[in-house]
């Protein structure tokens, strides 16, 4: 009974559809796959179908942890082709490389002048020290390593489930490690996936697959749809909305991005009205305002992003690409691109899972609807454990009550501007 328990556990998971799976912080399983995805973490084997295995209730070595946190920094190979001098009596040759680049870097020090510590366990504040320092902050200055969560918790990196002892395992690095790639290095609006990105240790598709960079293609369309943003202007100002009039706010306001028609996208305010930015006099001249129009009128605008800076792009109006969103008298006008117009910072903050994943179950078949781009919803190994789980709850139900509920799980994946449409007993993932 015990076997039949567990996969029909996972089934009324999936089925509900619940927010907490969908949640914004990501499990443990869910941030090692795609920290997997990404190439920077491992597993400590395979299963027989070639599968990695995360051991994420495994407490790890204070080597382990270091060696996980420079596969993170994407520095593996440059600290396996390094010489390091440090000075520790108590490393293993295959922690050597990393310890060293570790300590030459300051990202890590020793238990005293002789030992590191390699087979102590690691401890959460041990870790977010490693992970502080690997984003610019000092534990001299900025923080006390032992206090290394509340600090951590400051940033938003954690949010208080380290305040108290407890075990500290695999699973624990992998989501700190993958929460830690969203978040902002000290005094840069860089994130350290950005940098990562840059510095071509992650591919730029994959990160923004995950969500953790802006993917803008060739033609400047910003392409992640469904995430949230914020659009920052020189002065420090946010491009917010409030009713019917576009404003600037002293605190982030969170944008919708969704795709329109050709290479361009709509901002909204809110995901649940259909409300977009609109011309309000209705006339595509330089000065005019911009506010919010209730429904899709004639007036309501697409727009097109164009880099105009390193970290800086101006959303230029579709119909009349010579005319950009700036900021203006606390809201925002239509001004000539160039100089002239507005140049914003924009920063992901989030994205909406959930409207990337339909599940429906009709007659004898069940069908998971999904975008191709399952990394805006779970990792691809997730997915494919739930539709195993699923065929295995299935099995399981028919063997001890000789009735089937349902003869096949299918799972179909559909590209972004693909309407939804059910899979057939051919589909593939």
């Amino acid at each position: 009974m015990k076997k039949l328990l567990c996969p029909l556990f996972a089934l009324l998971i999936v089925l509900s559809l619940s927010t907490a799976a969908f949640a914004a912080d990501y499990s443990a399983e869910e941030s090692a796959n795609a920290l997997y995805e990404l190439g920077l973490f491992q597993g400590t084997g395979e299963t027989a179908n070639g599968k990695p295995i995360y051991s994420l209730d495994a407490a790890p070595t204070r080597a382990q942890a270091v060696t996980m946190l420079v596969r993170l920094l994407g520095k593996e190979a440059e600290a396996k082709a390094g010489t390091w001098t440090v000075p520790f009596s108590d490393l293993a040759d295959w922690a050597r490389p990393y310890v060293g680049y570790a300590y030459a870097n300051g990202l890590t020090n020793g238990l005293s002048a002789e030992r590191f510590g390699s087979d102590d366990k690691v401890t959460a504040n041990q870790y977010l020290t490693f992970i502080l320092r690997a984003l610019g902050y000092s534990s001299e200055r900025d923080f006390q390593w032992d206090k290394a969560n509340a600090f951590s918790d400051s940033l938003g990196l954690t949010h208080g489930e380290y305040r108290a002892s407890r075990s500290f395992t695999r699973g624990d690095t992998a989501r700190i490690s993958y929460a830690a790639l969203a978040q902002a290095r000290k005094d840069s609006s860089e994130t350290l996936a950005a940098q990562l990105v840059r510095q071509g240790a992650v591919k730029a598709k994959t990160a923004a697959e995950c969500g953790l960079v802006l993917a803008v293609d060739s033609s400047g369309f910003l392409n992640i749809a469904g995430s949230r943003y914020t659009l920052q202007n020189a002065d420090g100002k946010y491009l917010a909305a409030s009713g019917d009039a576009l404003t600037l706010s002293d605190k982030p306001f969170a944008w919708y991005a969704l795709p329109a028609a050709g290479n361009s996208f709509t901002l909204r305010p809110d995901n649940k009205r259909a409300y977009m930015l609109d011309v309000s006099n209705a006339w595509f001249e330089e000065g005019n305002r911009v506010g919010i129009c209730d429904g899709t009128g004639h007036d309501a605008q697409h727009w097109k992003l164009y880099q105009s800076g390193k970290d800086t792009w101006q959303l230029v109006c579709s119909l009349h690409p010579e005319l950009a969103l700036s900021a203006s008298s606390g809201g925002a006008a239509l001004q000539k691109r160039g100089n002239a117009g507005t140049n914003w910072q924009l920063t992901l903050v989030g994205t909406e899972r959930d409207n990337y994943m339909e599940i429906e179950g009709r007659s004898d078949v069940i069908t998971m609807r999904l975008e191709h781009r399952v990394l805006d919803v779970l990792s691809r190994a997730r997915l494919q454990k739930w539709v195993n789980d699923l065929e295995t709850a299935y099995a399981d139900y028919a063997e001890l009550t000789g009735w089937t509920p349902y003869r096949h799980v299918y799972l179909n994946m559909l590209a972004p501007e693909t309407n939804w449409g059910y899979a057939g007993k051919d589909s593939v993932i």
